[in-house]
């Protein structure tokens, strides 16, 4: 297969070519370098490596009978002509042109396969790295009982019930309704404590007809987030900035999982393994309104229990006034009228529980009365009974629940309902 120096040399003169002596004399076989065998011993290792196929054509016209790479991913035919004339094809039904150009066809297609393989195994090994990099990054953001403030609430046994006044208000008098379909950013639930925010946040959270209402107003479709801060936790991190980041964002990038390879913070945001380790505020920040700018839904954003947060509560309202300037779709909150959060919130549309909730509370007394009390379920006297009790509740849900508890445990002594 080697022509040797003199042959090489006789070809390079022919063509009209300068000549390099250095490598022609590598190519020597007598010369003695082991330039020929190294690459040799190279392309054995291509076609070891299975990297390159070889199709050879051999004339069968001549006496040539020998193979390139020895067969090894090798495919050997033979045209019917000598050595001059096996590549003069007379045209395409020439049987060398057909044989060439169907190994041709067949090449390419094994390039094609190949490279779409590579493409497809590529494609495999991104969305592998970009599944365990969400799954990194929700199970840094989520942190333990994040949600037990939120399940205690859904747990009370007066929510199904009582909730519905919220729809039941007078016809263009509804607040709540209103801001559903206007396009103000902020809502503001007020109340005295234990009037039922906590259990109307939950009751909103959940109910079909808030969406019914946000989907009519745009064609794109709506997630609702929640947080609730917790009165009990003190200055743990439920009460705080940074568990409200945390929960908003891994709420938002489990409803919107392609969000997650897309937020140009989720791969540096700092965080120990320990939970005791504060995340960058700065950074979860910027995450997160670069989440609500990119997010292809639109987001409703509820967060309950306002005064119980633990930390510079003007600071926290600033943030929520920043998104509802930027943009940021619905934002409802709900909390004690503290006068810090009163003379922030003043212009925002709203309400106060104590001035809606009398029928929930009527609803709740007459639907208890009937399951603990069957002899209770005269029309009349049940609503009697339920209107008084709501009356001197005072818009205080947990008032009416115990004054219930009190008028059925004096039933089961023999009292009168109605003494």
């Amino acid at each position: 297969m080697h022509l040797g120096r003199k042959s090489s040399s006789n070809i390079a003169g022919a063509v009209q070519i300068d000549a390099n002596n250095s490598i022609l004399r590598d190519l020597d076989p007598s010369s003695g370098s082991s330039k020929s065998e190294d690459l040799r011993r190279d392309f054995s290792d291509i076609l070891d490596e299975g990297q390159i196929n070889i199709y050879s054509f051999q004339e069968s016209a001549g006496k040539t009978r020998l193979k390139l790479a020895g067969g090894k991913f090798e495919t050997v035919d033979y045209i019917n002509a000598n050595h001059v004339n096996m590549c003069r094809f007379w045209g395409r039904d020439d049987d060398g042109y057909e044989k060439f150009a169907g190994a041709l066809a067949e090449s390419l297609d094994a390039i094609k396969q190949k490279f779409r393989k590579a493409e497809a195994e590529k494609l495999e090994a991104k969305q592998a790295e970009e599944a365990q990099r969400r799954e990194d990054l929700l199970n840094r953001l989520d942190y333990t009982e994040r949600t037990v403030r939120e399940a205690q609430v859904e747990r009370t046994n007066y929510q199904a019930t009582s909730m519905t006044w919220l729809w039941d208000l007078p016809e263009g008098r509804n607040p709540f309704e209103q801001w559903l379909l206007n396009n103000e950013a902020l809502f503001w639930i007020s109340g005295k404590p234990a009037s039922g925010k906590s259990t109307l946040m939950a009751h909103i959270s959940r109910d079909d007809k808030v969406l019914e209402f946000l989907r009519s107003t745009t064609e794109r479709s709506w997630v609702v987030i929640r947080f609730f801060f917790d009165f009990r936790a003190g200055k743990n991190i439920f009460n705080s900035t940074e568990g409200l980041l945390r929960s908003l964002l891994l709420q938002l990038l489990q409803e919107i999982p392609d969000l997650t390879p897309l937020a140009p913070q989720s791969g540096r945001v700092r965080c120990g393994s320990d939970e005791k380790l504060s995340w960058n505020q700065r950074d979860l920040r910027e995450m997160l309104n670069w989440t609500f700018t990119e997010s292809p839904q639109n987001i409703c954003l509820l967060i309950d229990g306002l005064d119980k947060y633990e930390g510079d509560m003007i600071e926290l309202l600033d943030f929520f006034h920043e998104l509802a300037a930027g943009g940021f779709d619905k934002i409802c909150l709900a909390s004690r009228p503290e006068p810090v959060i009163s003379q922030n919130l003043s212009t925002c549309p709203g309400f106060r529980m104590e001035h809606v909730n009398f029928q929930g509370i009527a609803r709740y007394v007459s639907t208890t009365l009937r399951r603990s009390v069957p002899s209770s379920s005269e029309t009349e006297r049940l609503k009697s009974i339920s209107d008084d009790i709501a009356r001197r509740a005072e818009g205080i849900f947990l008032w009416a629940r115990f004054a219930i508890r009190e008028l059925i445990e004096g039933f089961s002594e023999g009292d009168d309902l109605e003494s």
